[in-house]
């Protein structure tokens, strides 16, 4: 049974999610399973490039909405 309300562990370097899963799903496989926690992070290739495109569009949104917002400053002349 899954436990409610858990946390992401936060660390300097990395943080740790835990998502509740079937015994079955583990890193070391028996009896001829397969290793489905090996299957469910691989990131392949296609996926990489598409996920670099997302990230790369949405930093460009983000950036143009913070250059819109920024003030200017002007100097008066003496």
């Amino acid at each position: 049974m899954p436990k409610a309300g858990r946390r992401p562990g936060v660390y300097p370097t990395r943080f740790v999610l835990r998502k509740p899963a079937g015994f079955y799903v583990t890193n070391r496989p028996r009896g001829g399973r397969p290793n489905l926690i090996k299957d469910i992070t691989t990131v392949i290739d296609s996926e990489e490039r598409q996920l670099g495109n997302t990230y790369k569009k949405t930093t460009l949104i983000e950036l143009e909405k913070v250059r819109r917002n920024q003030r200017t400053t002007k100097k008066l002349a003496a």
